[in-house]
């Protein structure tokens, strides 16, 4: 008889997968005083850090969990938290994909653009199993995640390859589109690397599209943690596409259900 995997998920109830956003500071002072206005931040001096609090401004926001589920255990729960490197970075570690959207969306309104701005993350494109947490804990720092020099950012490879050959076939337009098509194709089949950059634009109307790239890499992840290997993101699209041909053609006899995963919250 096997037992069943149990997904690690965070105390707000999405999958733990750690995030990290990277700010450019160009004010420190000015970011530490729009910190130190929030009732929901707390700077902590033993990790010299300000912890981002599920309290006071940042209640109304909506997870997988509400705050009015929350255990008095478990309150004051940290959504994350931020750390600065030198003058000039500001680094906000998270611990879920929808934390790390509504962390950037709230701070957005709350840091002046001329102060500092997000200009990409980092993410741990898998799930974990209860069994991987040593002491049922999670990883105290996200440090050995992101703090490497090799972590690809595979849509700045995509431009980089585009620009090559676009320049490689500068005189013969059929060709450069074949092989821009042929890039592509292979690009979109790739399987994301486990440690991910991504690009953050500076202007929020541009930034629409990260839910759905996160929410893919989440599925992308959910997939292989079930043990489907195979599973990319372009399989997600296919079936996007397929479920609204389905809806066009006909209504399906009976609601499909999915099955429960075993979930179980470690931490915060």
């Amino acid at each position: 008889m096997t037992t069943q995997k149990q997904l690690v998920s965070v105390k707000t109830g999405e999958p733990y997968q750690p995030v990290r956003i990277y700010y450019q500071v160009f004010k420190k002072k000015t970011v530490l005083g729009a910190l130190q206005k929030l009732k929901c931040i707390e700077y902590e001096p033993r990790s010299d850090r300000w912890n981002w609090l599920y309290e006071a401004e940042a209640k109304k926001l909506h997870f997988t969990r509400s705050y009015n589920t929350l255990t008095p255990a478990d309150k004051p729960l940290i959504l994350g938290y931020f750390t600065f490197r030198g003058e000039d970075q500001m680094l906000f570690d998270l611990r879920s994909g929808q934390r790390a959207l509504a962390g950037l969306d709230f701070f957005d309104k709350r840091f002046n653009r001329y102060a500092a701005n997000p200009t990409h993350l980092r993410i741990v494109n898998r799930l974990f199993s209860v069994d991987e947490m040593p002491n049922r804990e999670i990883h105290p720092s996200l440090d050995p995640f992101f703090d490497r020099d090799d972590v690809p950012c595979l849509a700045r490879e995509m431009e980089e390859a585009i620009d090559r050959i676009e320049q490689e076939y500068a005189n013969d337009p059929e060709q450069r589109q074949q092989a821009i098509n042929e890039y592509m194709d292979q690009h979109l089949e790739r399987s994301h690397p486990e440690i991910e950059e991504i690009m953050i634009h500076p202007e929020k109307i541009e930034r629409l599209s990260l839910p759905m790239v996160l929410q893919m890499r989440q599925v992308e992840a959910y997939e292989h943690w079930r043990g489907n290997f195979t599973f990319r993101s372009t399989d997600l699209i296919k079936q996007w596409v397929e479920s609204l041909s389905d809806e066009w053609v006909e209504e399906p006899d009976d609601e499909l259900v999915e099955p429960e995963e075993v979930e179980e919250n470690i931490s915060s």
